[in-house]
């Protein structure tokens, strides 16, 4: 096996073992940014959401509640907080679903008990609920779950909030009979009554797909690799110039002509210049021929019956 194939073997082996450690480390780093780039996104979109209710508890509320004790025949879902939040996401939803990667953001709120039955939590979001019925804080503004579930469109991040009935929401949620008018006569008086006052009865819930970050990180992943294979390649070719042109080619040079002289055959002379290895190499190499020459000539004239005296240089 020639020098430059052991060079490239091992360069090969080296270069193998780089890129599959490569892949291995960074495939788990760049998963995990991902997901933190999709919780981030989450945050968002319940930051928007939580900002939406508030406006509308503290604002918009007043304003058509006092319309309602006028008219006590109309029911405004304007002024419900929960409604405002969802209906600002369905008008940022139309228009970022223009884009492929936000088309299934979703956010929605359920409960155990909801008004709209259509609201009802799944298993899943019953999940969450009894998270935080389960693990109350003092501060439920701030509290949140995250969870990867898996859906029929692939893995999704779940981040979801406690939703906590306070006194405001008792004037329409405590039994059908405190409840306005209007409100039963548009959604009846079957669902979303009998309400505790901070009992936890549902949760806001944000669910962002991964397979669009996941598959960002595995383009990253590709690219980075694709950069190192490439740098790689390019490292094998400059080598093996180098090594043709430095090595490879002198040394073979000098072992023909080193032949050639252990054979008695006339041989050129071989010249490097320089100050590396191999110009010291071909200094040692030529001087050695000298001497084999000088040993040859010698012999042969003592063979001849010639005497053989060292010169003797005058001053």
């Amino acid at each position: 096996m020639g020098l430059r194939t052991k060079l490239n073997l091992l360069l090969l082996i080296v270069g193998t073992l780089g890129a599959a450690l490569f892949w291995f480390v960074s495939g788990h780093r760049l998963e995990g940014l991902a997901e933190q780039e999709v919780e981030e996104k989450a945050r968002i979109m319940m930051a928007s959401a939580k900002g939406a209710r508030d406006y509308t508890s503290k604002h918009i509320a007043k304003v058509f509640e006092e319309k309602m004790e006028k008219d006590k025949k109309q029911f405004y879902p304007e002024a419900v907080s929960a409604y405002a939040a969802k209906t600002i996401f369905a008008l940022m939803h139309d228009i970022l679903r223009r884009k492929p990667e936000f088309a299934n953001y979703a956010y929605k709120e359920r409960a155990l008990n909801p008004t709209i039955p259509e609201e009802t939590a799944s298993d899943e979001e019953k999940k969450a609920i009894e998270y935080f019925q389960n693990n109350r804080s003092d501060n439920p503004s701030e509290q949140e779950n995250i969870q990867v579930i898996h859906g029929a469109k692939g893995d999704e991040l779940m981040i979801s909030a406690p939703l906590t009935a306070y006194g405001p929401c008792l004037k329409c949620h405590d039994t059908p009979e405190k409840a306005p008018t209007s409100m039963l006569a548009l959604y009846g008086n079957q669902h979303g009554f009998r309400w505790k006052e901070n009992d936890i009865i549902g949760a806001q819930i944000v669910t962002v797909p991964m397979k669009v970050a996941l598959e960002r990180a595995m383009e990253i992943k590709i690219w980075i690799l694709s950069i190192y294979l490439g740098v790689l390649v390019v490292l094998g070719v400059v080598l093996n110039v180098g090594l043709e042109l430095m090595v490879t080619r002198p040394v073979g040079k000098m072992s023909r002509i080193a032949e050639a002289v252990s054979k008695g055959k006339d041989a050129e002379e071989f010249v490097w210049r320089g100050s590396d290895e191999i110009a010291d190499l071909a200094e040692s190499f030529a001087r050695m021929r000298t001497a084999k020459e000088n040993a040859e000539d010698m012999l042969k004239k003592k063979k001849e019956g010639g005497s053989v005296a060292p010169a003797i240089q005058g001053p």
